[in-house]
């Protein structure tokens, strides 16, 4: 029996297509947390006029890190996509709020928790990519820390076409109005080294932005059997 890992991450609650916004500088939209320890957002914003607006996040008032410095340009550069996280969000139903400079033209947020993940040292790492006139776009990161899940922000500019999971992608949340618009995740641990994840759909031109984040305890794994060996405390022996 192989060794299991001695903290796993797991998806928490339901994740969440928040909707489009427009006509305000600032997107705002409650998301429950259902109980997690750590929450990912995926951010997409357009202008037709300028940009980036972009100028930071908060969950019940408290600041998200942005995976990337400088975020993912889609839409023939009118768009930029964000992926960001926060540890040990407050639980229940929250204002999760986008702040901006000024107003653009629309606003997306998916946004998904998870139970499991070490509170520090986070991204484990991450990355981004774009894909011109494809049918598909692949993502890679180097996990450090062995157990680590995945999350995956994606944009195609095709306007209103599905887009589906390949290898090593599983889907979360997506604009239900075009389909355009997803967060995805790896849909359980993954082994320590390069990690991609595809996604495919319509001939477009296409943004990503993925990051890896590792359980609590490192990634620390335990030989199978440990816990039911009387000798290590793991059950009874006689009465």
């Amino acid at each position: 029996m192989a060794a299991r890992p001695l903290f796993a991450i797991a998806l928490d609650g339901t994740p969440a297509d928040l909707g489009v916004q427009s006509g305000t500088e600032d997107y705002s939209a409650s998301y429950t947390n259902s109980g997690g320890d750590f929450m990912t957002a995926c951010y997409w914003e357009y202008s037709t006029f300028g940009g980036p607006f972009f100028s930071g996040a908060t969950y019940d008032g408290v600041a998200m890190t942005d995976t990337e410095v400088t975020a993912v340009s889609t839409d023939g550069g009118k768009g930029r996509l964000h992926l960001l996280f926060l540890a040990n969000p407050s639980t229940g139903a929250h204002t999760l709020y986008m702040n901006n400079s000024a107003n653009p033209t629309a606003m997306w947020v998916g946004a998904t928790s998870y139970t499991g993940v070490s509170a520090t040292g986070q991204p484990d790492d991450h990355a981004k990519n774009t894909s011109s006139s494809s049918s598909s776009i692949v993502t890679s990161v180097t996990v450090s820390a062995a157990n680590s899940w995945t999350v995956l922000c994606t944009r195609n500019d095709s306007g209103a076409s599905d887009s589906t999971a390949g290898t090593g992608t599983t889907q979360r949340a997506r604009y239900a109005a075009d389909k355009s618009l997803a967060i995805w995740d790896s849909g359980g641990g993954v082994s320590s080294g390069s990690y991609s994840m595809t996604v495919n759909g319509p001939t477009a031109n296409w943004g990503s932005a993925m990051a890896s984040f590792a359980p609590a305890g490192g990634g620390t794994t335990v030989p199978a059997g440990i816990f039911n060996n009387p000798l290590r405390g793991g059950g009874r022996v006689g009465r």
